[in-house]
């Protein structure tokens, strides 16, 4: 995994859409806000589900924002994407993950830390996926982060100056700049991952537009090359069958002649 290049790629999409992803921010610390405000009369488990089935979702949301600005057509009504879509799995999905990384932490802090990077790009599948299970999510997360997860652990630390900015400046600058680019590259991770997992046969379970596209293409070239060599075969076996016939053309003008002496044979 080239950091480098990875990071490169991310702050150009990211400065490319800057105001739209301030924008984003806002609007999903705004909304996040609401549905603290909202959960937090109920008594017991209204923290987990304003966790569980708003500021999750709205995460899921900034990932597909983040998949699309890729690609160069991110547009603000992402922030609602969960929401539009499956958003009762995604919230269960994630509430799924949250637990388990949570009980792994229980027995000791390194198995916490191992799952949650075992299971970190479980938000950018269900971003392309919201209909998946979470076994099937999980599954998936984990072929992905195989021998992957000091990479992305790394790469997450290399941004350790914005996360410490943020602290001094009261989130402010993780707000405007630091947390877009660390989103926008962990998006250039997830790609840079999926097509890893992609070529090296693991797509079981993958079900994302990008990749439907990317076996139609494999199948495109697979047929067009079938195509033509079965084209060539075709013609091959026309000139042959058009020997054949002009051989028995020749030999039933042959039979039929008859010669001035009377002999047919030449």
């Amino acid at each position: 995994m080239n950091f480098r290049s990875l990071k490169q790629k991310a702050k150009a999409d990211f400065k490319a859409e800057y105001y739209l992803y301030v924008g984003i921010i806002i609007a999903m610390a705004t909304i996040s806000a609401i549905g603290i405000a909202l959960t937090s009369w109920i008594p017991v488990g209204g923290a987990v589900i304003a966790s569980s089935f708003v500021i999750a979702p709205l995460s899921v949301s900034i990932c597909r924002f983040a998949l699309n600005n890729r690609e160069g057509y991110g547009t603000f009504e992402d922030i609602l994407y969960s929401f539009k879509t499956n958003w009762l799995n995604i919230g269960i999905v994630m509430f799924k993950m949250k637990v388990t990384i949570f009980l792994w932490s229980l027995c000791l802090i390194v198995p916490g830390i191992i799952k949650k990077y075992q299971y970190a790009m479980v938000p950018f599948i269900l971003a392309e996926n919201p209909d998946i299970t979470w076994e099937e999510a999980s599954e998936i997360s984990t072929e992905m982060m195989e021998g992957n997860k000091m990479d992305l652990f790394l790469l997450q630390f290399s941004f350790f100056g914005w996360i410490m900015l943020g602290l001094i400046t009261s989130g402010l600058a993780i707000g405007l700049y630091g947390g877009p680019y660390i989103t926008q590259t962990m998006a250039e991770a997830y790609e840079y991952l999926k097509k890893c997992y992609i070529t090296s046969g693991g797509a079981i379970y993958m079900k994302q537009v990008e990749n439907v596209n990317f076996n139609k293409n494999m199948f495109a070239q697979n047929t067009s090359s079938y195509n033509t060599q079965n084209y060539s075969n075709h013609n091959a076996y026309g000139q042959m069958n058009q020997g054949y016939n002009n051989q028995n053309t020749y030999g039933q003008m042959n039979q039929n002649f008859t010669a001035p002496n009377g002999n047919t044979n030449f």
